[in-house]
């Protein structure tokens, strides 16, 4: 399809100098353009949020070497709600940095299928958040002196198609020790998850790590629409997962990061997919009202006579299905993602 290839949005900025954007919808941005920036690109994505007590000068001068091995487009956001608070875990935070995400998309030539998210700090903890909640957004996730709480307890399962890369130092208090129960059970399952813990190190950038993250990110594609995949969420918000997007939850399958203390009787939403024989979808779901079948030829062949959509277990569609193109343009446009082209839409539930 032509949409795939026309050219990014018209803005001129000069390359190779950190420029501030300021968008209508999410958070304002510094953005580096490689030095042979063309608006036909693609060029590779690399968003990087800040640790406390970084600006977002200091946070883009820090990548840029490693954004210029890879010929990528380096942006650093305002994630946070206020710039003096912490990470507050919130839905407001990820509609912010969502929005952001499509901006971004939308007005560079950025390949969505090589977008990568890396912080530090307060950033990490972000990245894991940011990343795990949003898995089929990235071709990895780069998390470096942080730990994954709260929602990543659950979440630690939406990494099965997720490459991760996590640094830390040896001496940093509780977060190795609470990264390594988590990520063990990663290890477990075979998922792309790599942790580089430094011993006899506390906190720190680990700078000397950026050689080989350059050559892991090179190396990475995201996987667009896996035939197996599974998704948990337990908060408003977290709804897209690759070739399922979830429409409604059940009351007890979400909380506030505020209530997590007190988080008795959670059962997070649960969600699975897979396509059998190559022309047949089943998909499973707990703990949702609404959920959303996206297609496109890429999952499996929808012109197909023996197509077949089956939900717990019922068939709800058999015969072919022909693309939509008002809804690859709306679902474009939305995201700003033009390499995961969504031909149509089926409600399940």
């Amino acid at each position: 399809l032509l949409l795939k290839h026309l050219p990014a949005g018209s803005d001129k900025i000069e390359t190779e100098k950190a420029i501030r954007i300021e968008p209508n919808a999410g958070s304002a941005y510094l953005v580096l353009l490689p030095a042979d920036y063309s608006p036909a690109g693609p060029h590779p994505l690399l968003m990087v949020l800040h640790d406390s007590g970084m600006s977002l000068e200091e946070t883009t001068a820090f990548w840029r070497e490693t954004a210029g091995q890879l010929n990528a487009v380096l942006v650093a956001p305002e994630y946070l709600l206020e710039e003096k608070r912490a990470y507050s875990y919130s839905l407001a935070e990820h509609e912010k940095f969502l929005a952001t995400l499509a901006d971004v998309r939308r007005r560079f030539a950025v390949d969505a299928s090589r977008a990568f998210l890396a912080g530090h700090g307060i950033g990490a903890f972000a990245a894991f958040d940011l990343g795990w909640s949003h898995p089929s957004e990235w071709a990895g996730v780069i998390p470096i002196g942080g730990a994954p709480l709260f929602y990543m307890q659950y979440y630690w399962r939406n990494a099965r198609q997720l490459p991760t890369y996590i640094v830390d130092g040896q001496l940093h208090g509780s977060n190795p020790p609470l990264t390594r129960a988590l990520v063990q059970q990663n290890f477990k399952r075979g998922d792309p998850v790599i942790s580089t813990l430094f011993v006899g190190r506390g906190p720190g950038r680990f700078s000397i790590e950026l050689r080989r993250l350059a050559d892991w990110m090179s190396r990475q594609r995201r996987v667009t629409f896996p035939p197996v995949m599974e998704g948990t969420s337990a908060r408003h918000g977290d709804t897209d997962f690759y070739w399922l997007s979830i429409d409604g939850f059940l009351p007890k399958s979400t909380i506030a990061p505020t209530l997590f203390d007190k988080k008795k009787g959670l059962r997070p939403a649960r969600i699975e997919g897979k396509v059998e024989q190559g022309r047949v979808i089943e998909v499973t779901s707990a703990g949702v009202t609404g959920l959303d079948l996206k297609l496109s030829p890429a999952l499996a062949p929808l012109g197909d006579a023996s197509f077949e959509i089956r939900y717990q277990r019922k068939t709800v569609h058999s015969g072919p299905i022909e693309s939509d193109i008002e809804t690859m343009l709306r679902e474009a446009r939305r995201t700003g993602d033009r390499d995961r082209l969504v031909h149509r839409i089926i409600k399940l539930k």
